[in-house]
This record gives structure tokens, C-alpha cells and sequence, in this order.
């Protein structure tokens, strides 16, 4: 999962990089249809990876959040096991 959103950011990176460039050319003045287009292109490129970002990102808080309430589970049984052998159990039976 962080492998493919390093992926993801880095293609985000670049594409801003392409168009900042192409914004910040002396002759950049979104008279010319290409310089337009490109920028309409990478865009839209922008875009989809972002929302790849944020589908990413909303998946990882979903598992974080299901391991937070995994390991508390955990620390409960944890908790219940070390009562029990801890020698306390026994004598409260007796």
C-alpha cells in the first residue's frame, strides 16, 4: 500500500513540475492552443491521481482504524490472560 502511494505521489510531482513549466515560460501566455491543451492534459492527469491519492489514503485510515480496535481487543485478552496466570485466578477460587 505505500509503495503505490509513493507511486502515486511521485507521478503528482511530476506532473506539477511539467506544469509549472509549462506556466512559468517567458512565452507561456495560454495564447498558443498548444501550450493549452498540455496544460488541460496533465490536468486532468492531476486530478485522477489525486483521487487515487484520497482513495488510498481513506483505505489506510479504514485498516487503522480496524487495527486500533484490533489491539485493543488484543490488550483485553492480554489483560484477562496475565489475571489468570498470575496466580490471582487460582486464589480467588479456593
Amino acid at each position: 500500500m505505500r509503495a503505490i502511494r509513493e507511486a502515486q505521489r511521485s507521478i503528482v510531482t511530476k506532473n506539477m513540475s511539467k506544469v509549472n513549466n509549462i506556466v512559468e515560460d517567458e512565452a507561456f501566455t495560454f495564447s498558443s492552443n498548444e501550450q493549452v491543451q498540455q496544460v488541460e492534459v496533465v490536468g486532468c492527469l492531476l486530478k485522477a491521481k489525486l483521487k487515487t491519492l484520497e482513495d488510498i489514503d481513506q483505505e489506510v485510515l479504514s485498516l487503522s482504524t480496524k487495527l486500533q480496535r484490533r489491539l485493543k481487543n488484543l490488550r483485553s485478552i492480554w489483560k484477562k490472560l496475565s489475571y489468570c496466570f498470575s496466580g490471582e485466578w487460582g486464589a480467588a477460587g479456593n
